[in-house]
């Protein structure tokens, strides 16, 4: 018997409820925009922890990503939806950082906005 659709989106809603992702989450909990994309940029959780999906980056890259964002905050801040938060996001990039960091680095600005 095939799984339903609606029983898989409630089986990963608990999942992700038990289960948070702890850099996302740490975005969320910030007071201002700017604390939100200096951890997003930095991918760094409240232990001070880069994410494994940014782990091999160079700081050097990281810090002046994330000084591109935070000069931009205003522009991020107004964003409409993901798709153009997305762009705002890569068009911050500089060498080093790939698609993955602006993709993930947009996912916890947006949970914070949202």
């Amino acid at each position: 018997m095939p799984i339903s659709l609606a029983s898989i989106i409630t089986h990963y809603r608990k999942f992700k409820n038990a289960n948070p992702d702890l850099w996302i989450q740490h975005c969320i909990n910030q007071n201002t925009i700017k604390s939100a994309i200096y951890f997003a940029a930095l991918s760094e959780n409240q232990f001070g922890k880069r994410h494994k999906h940014q782990y091999r980056l160079e700081s050097k890259s990281m810090i002046l990503f994330k000084d591109r964002l935070l000069a931009n905050h205003k522009m991020i801040q107004r964003a409409i939806n993901f798709d153009n938060l997305l762009q705002i996001i890569a068009a911050q990039r500089i060498h080093g950082i790939g698609d993955l960091a602006v993709y993930d680095t947009a996912i916890r600005i947006g949970a914070f906005l949202d």
